[in-house]
């Protein structure tokens, strides 16, 4: 691997273009896109002594930051990787595994679950503010019956006399 000492100064400027792509990537997967996502990444790249056409490329990456916080609420993170949510729905195949019916029903109301650390306080909310029939008129509305329920309706009415 001695000749690759030869190149090590073209390598040079592919080496600080792979930080700065890293440093944004890193970033932006533990933190999101958020108000101070650019001045972070700034900082992060201060000290960098690069060539004009790494400063082009620089530039492109705090526009690009520039471009996709513009319009964010102030304090509300905008996700920047998929990894929460192939995480959450990793979780709930494991949780919806215990149910012998495999449909989206009443286990799809556990995702926010996945999300938030349950605190005694927030299920005593939860549970003064929701009741069990308000689920139950929620579901009906938006998902229709339960496979389970269209199940028995249907051998109700194919019941066969032997």
């Amino acid at each position: 691997m001695g000749w690759v000492s030869d190149y090590q100064e073209a390598l040079e400027p592919f080496n600080q273009m792979l930080f700065l792509v890293r440093t944004l990537q890193y970033q932006l997967k533990h933190q999101g896109f958020n108000q101070h996502s650019k001045t972070d990444f700034i900082k992060q790249t201060a000290d960098l002594t690069l060539s004009k056409r790494l400063e082009d490329f620089l530039a492109k990456l705090i526009a690009y930051i520039d471009h996709e916080t513009t319009a964010l609420p102030p304090n509300q993170p905008l996700l920047a990787s998929s990894d929460l949510i192939e995480s959450v729905f990793g979780k709930y195949k494991l949780f919806s595994q215990r149910s012998s019916l495999k449909h989206m029903g009443h286990l799809l109301l556990t995702l926010p679950l996945l999300t938030t650390q349950l605190t005694s306080e927030l299920v005593k909310t939860a549970m003064e503010t929701v009741s069990f029939c308000d689920v139950q008129h929620w579901y009906r509305q938006h998902f229709g019956e339960s496979p389970l329920a269209k199940r028995r309706a249907i051998f109700q009415t194919t019941k066969i006399d032997i």
